[in-house]
């Protein structure tokens, strides 16, 4: 059935935002002075398709050497829509204008200032500088936007290890991070890491420990059960205007949303029925999680779960909205649908599920949501696979070298439901 397509004058006329309330029919209890917004199957609104405008591609087989991109870690977008392209393997932060016009190229591969190795993320800084993040050794880079050292951003990590930074992102006039602390325990027998998403002051404080998980491999059986380490670190965002919101559950549909002080705001559950994974996409799990242990792990054994996690992505959005890109919406897609987003406004609740037409693989392309923009970088997953070593099946060098579609949002049709 073809989604409706409703813009806010047309749902105006049909339903006020006190009958959108009164449409809703989840329930909001009390955990531990925490709400849980319980929300039905369905949302209250119609499904929307969002109209997608291709603005410009960059790459692919182009002989134009500023797109040409190794593997790319991150894209984020600036207030005058300047996109920002991290590249991990030439480690350099490439610049394009709104109409994909390049710009101009800030950071370096070294060890100097300014200068980092295999970038993981990149993040636009309160103060306006750009930061990018080095897992290994951790540190957080920090430059001008017209590429000038800028020093580093120091954080003390809880814990005692070796310690590795993932992400960061603006929330407020703060930094939310992920950061993991590493300990092969010989002792015990074991490689242990514990991950934690935290909320940062400007000068490096910590100022709340939102969430934390634990995994750990035993050295004499070696087996990666993939629900101990599949953890909020690969599905969380942070808005600029105050909200940090991240998946805490592999089975469950939750999503955990704070204030930039930490304080929590509520939790989003959703009924969501068990989505079951084939054997083609077990087996292209284990391959990737094998590209990623085998340096530290000789024979690895897996425990992967039958069904697919509910929720692939979260994108905290400046309205106060957070969009989930769940399992079906991006596996189980009609011909040329491109996702499919769950939507719940400010207060959790299930507003609408919105779909987009356009082109991505989820098996071989990377996708970014960064202000009005959502961008898909073509075969970016086998690219990283061959980065970190490639799999059995994956990762080729006759593979296509990765292009970068921008589309811009037509996001104006969209009324609310509050």
């Amino acid at each position: 059935m073809r989604p409706i397509i409703l813009g806010a004058t047309a749902l105006a006329l049909f339903l006020s935002p006190a009958a959108l309330a009164e449409s809703w029919t989840g329930d909001e209890v009390d955990v531990d002075g925490v709400a849980h917004v319980r929300n039905p199957a369905d949302p209250i609104l119609p499904p929307t398709e969002i109209p997608l405008t291709e603005m410009w591609r960059l790459g692919g087989y182009s002989d134009a050497p500023e797109e040409f991109f190794g593997v790319i870690s991150d894209i984020v977008v600036d207030d005058q829509n300047d996109v920002y392209v991290l590249d991990g393997q030439l480690s350099e932060v490439r610049i394009f204008d709104q109409s994909g016009t390049y710009l101009r190229t800030i950071g370096r591969e070294g060890e100097g200032p300014g200068e980092f190795r295999r970038p993981s993320d990149l993040n636009l800084m309160p103060d306006g500088t750009v930061s990018v993040i080095q897992a290994w050794p951790s540190k957080m880079v920090l430059l001008t936007r017209d590429g000038l050292p800028a020093g580093n951003f120091e954080i003390t990590a809880r814990g005692e290890g070796f310690p590795g930074l993932s992400a960061a992102t603006t929330v407020g006039g703060n930094v939310a991070m992920v950061y993991s602390v590493s300990n092969p325990d010989r002792e015990a027998g074991e490689f242990r890491r514990t991950t934690r998403l935290g909320i940062f002051d400007p000068s490096g404080g910590e100022v709340a420990d939102l969430v934390h998980s634990t995994s750990a491999m035993q050295f004499n059986d070696q087996r990666l059960v993939e629900t101990d380490w599949n953890s909020f670190e690969r599905a969380w965002s942070a808005s600029r205007e105050g909200t940090v919101a991240a998946r805490t559950s592999f089975t469950e549909y939750r999503i955990d949303v704070w204030n930039d002080d930490g304080t929590p705001r509520h939790v989003i559950r959703r009924e969501y029925a068990p989505h079951a994974r084939d054997d083609a996409a077990i087996e292209r799990i284990e391959n990737r999680w094998g590209a990623m242990i085998r340096r530290w792990v000789q024979d690895p054994e897996y425990d992967i779960e039958p069904n697919w996690n509910p929720i692939e992505s979260v994108h905290a959005r400046e309205d106060g909205t957070i969009w989930v890109r769940t399992s079906r919406g991006t596996y189980d897609r009609p011909e040329g649908r491109l996702a499919t987003f769950d939507v719940f406004d400010a207060q959790g609740r299930f507003e609408r599920q919105v779909s987009m037409q356009g082109e991505f693989d989820p098996v071989n392309d990377g996708m970014f949501l960064a202000g009005g923009y959502l961008l898909v970088v073509t075969d970016l997953i086998s690219a990283r696979q061959a980065f970190m070593g490639g799999g059995p099946d994956e990762g080729s060098a006759d593979a296509d070298p990765m292009e970068i579609i921008c589309y811009r949002m037509e996001l104006a049709p969209l009324a609310r439901a509050d």
